[in-house]
């Protein structure tokens, strides 16, 4: 294989996707492995289900602060957001399978089923029978033990391994049962806390179209149909799988306002053993069920954004390539070379760039690679020299790179700015006398042009102001929400902090002056 076929092996990938459905029972395997694609390209059938777990973007730093019994919690603590689980091809096979059950539930061929009178949602459950809520002869919410119900589907215990397998649930808590939703336009789901006789972590898959579910420690619904206390909208892609686990599933309320359109989601959850129904036999598809060894990223930021770079080497070794975060010491690298290209000198440039080059010598964390990083100009004078420099750097050679690139930047900054202000001066001294000779014009023109778009600003920010904290406390997350929630958490831990601290240097003192103390 060689270089230009690595580099584009996510893209080739792509392609193989609409061929073979990975371990979904949508296709047959083994025409897929056969397919003439597969067999120019030379990925196997693992490779290709690793490249797929490894483009799967995941978000799990959810921030929304309320205040729950006294106390300012992250109510959506726990909660996760993995998109591009399932392509088009899966999905599809997935809805058909849907509207097939949902066709033998109309004809009552399905023993648990539900159509639900006004703006409710049909449902359908599988693995155990459960009561939303205390039915009118006083069952109790929770899982019914002496009712029986269908088993999982053949394709839902597929969808669960895959969950499992691309390290979307863990396996400590395979499900062994599912809900299966289906919203015609204007259903909706009422705020609840999802009954503990299912376990935690448990899932949502959506289908179909996409929609938004609501977040609260306080959501209700009104009178007037309306929801109150929901402080966070979190949208569902289509395809992607939520995942509710902590705070998001135990302190925090959810529910899906009125869809839009047609939606399917399916929740998967795994039962308490000490609530199972009487007749409960585990699945054997569903027993020692491992995620697939890779590597993720440590870091809980949104890599719901981020998709991590795939290579296959020649020896059919999957690689994936973690980029370094930016550097503050390659911006004013970056920055100096942009000051050098206004004055065109062709010299300091290269300079900047075996800076660069020789002060990041080091190699991104690739694994399943032991190679060794070489520059690529051994010979060069110029990096021989700034090797010789890195080795003598007290702890970390890019702290000398780093210090050098500011005090040229900084030079070229003061230089600049002492030719601006030597100009703005030279200037205002040639053409004081016409300034003076039309100031009767100028200077009324001026305050009126200034005075209107200071007004107008005002406006436009006051406005501004009030819009952004009505969306604010609505939940409706305007931008820039996030980093207020994490100010105000930061803000309240501090108080809380020092509030402790003098209490007890308080406490402290009045026992020393207390008497035989």
């Amino acid at each position: 294989m060689n270089a230009s076929q690595i580099n584009v092996a996510s893209d080739r990938f792509c392609s193989l996707e609409q061929v073979d459905a990975v371990d979904m029972t949508l296709v047959d395997h083994e025409d897929a492995c056969r397919d003439a694609s597969c067999e120019k390209h030379k990925f196997s059938r693992e490779q290709r289900k690793l490249i797929q777990v490894m483009n799967v973007k995941r978000k799990r730093d959810f921030l929304c602060l309320e205040k729950v019994n006294g106390e300012m919690v992250n109510i959506l603590e726990g909660l996760e957001l993995h998109t591009d689980v399932f392509n088009a091809a899966e999905q599809q096979k997935i809805v058909d399978k849907v509207c097939e059950l949902q066709e033998k539930a109309r004809k009552g061929e399905l023993k648990r089923a539900f159509t639900p009178k006004g703006k409710g949602r049909s449902a359908i459950q599988f693995g155990c029978c459960f009561n939303y809520r205390t039915s009118k002869a006083g069952t109790p919410a929770g899982i019914l033990r002496h009712e029986t119900v269908e088993p999982l589907p053949a394709l839902f215990k597929v969808i669960i391994r895959r969950l499992v397998e691309w390290h979307v649930l863990p396996p400590t808590c395979v499900p062994d049962c599912c809900v299966v939703n289906i919203y015609d336009e204007g259903d909706c789901i009422p705020p609840h806390v999802d009954n503990h006789d299912f376990l935690r972590p448990f899932c949502t898959v959506s289908f179909l179209s996409e929609s938004n579910i609501l977040f609260g420690s306080n959501l209700k619904l009104e009178e007037n149909g309306e929801y109150s206390g929901g402080s966070y909208s979190l949208p569902l892609p289509v395809g992607s799988v939520l995942v509710l686990n902590g705070n998001g599933a135990n302190v925090a309320k959810h529910c899906v306002p009125e869809v839009p359109t047609k939606r399917i989601s399916i929740t998967f959850r795994k039962m308490n053993e000490s609530k199972r129904p009487i007749w409960f036999t585990p699945e054997p598809d569903l027993q020692w069920i491992q995620p697939l060894p890779f590597e993720q990223e440590s870091s809980s930021s949104s890599d719901h954004t981020q998709k991590k770079p795939v290579k296959i080497n020649k020896t059919g070794t999957t690689r994936v390539c973690m980029h370094a975060p930016l550097n503050p010491k390659h911006v004013s690298i970056c920055f100096t070379l942009y000051l050098l290209s206004l004055f065109q000198s062709r010299y300091l440039i290269h300079l900047s760039f075996y800076l660069v080059m020789a002060s990041d010598i080091q190699h991104r964390p690739v694994y399943g690679s032991t190679t060794v990083p070489r520059s690529t100009n051994i010979n060069n004078p110029v990096a021989s020299f700034l090797r010789q420099l890195q080795s003598k750097a007290p702890n970390h050679s890019g702290q000398l790179f780093g210090l050098l690139a500011f005090f040229i930047s900084g030079g070229i900054l003061l230089l600049l700015t002492g030719i601006t202000v030597t100009a703005f001066v030279l200037g205002f001294i040639a053409f004081l006398p016409i300034i003076i000779i039309s100031s009767p014009i100028w200077i009324p023109l001026f305050l009126l042009v200034s005075g209107f778009l200071s007004l107008a600003g005002m406006v436009f920010g006051t406005a501004a102001l009030i819009s952004w904290t009505y969306r604010y406390f609505k939940g409706m997350h305007p931008v820039g929400s996030d980093q207020v929630d994490y100010a105000r958490s930061r803000i309240f831990d501090t108080a809380a902090h020092v509030k402790d601290y003098a209490g007890g240097y308080i406490h402290g003192k009045q026992k020393d002056a207390a008497p035989g103390a």
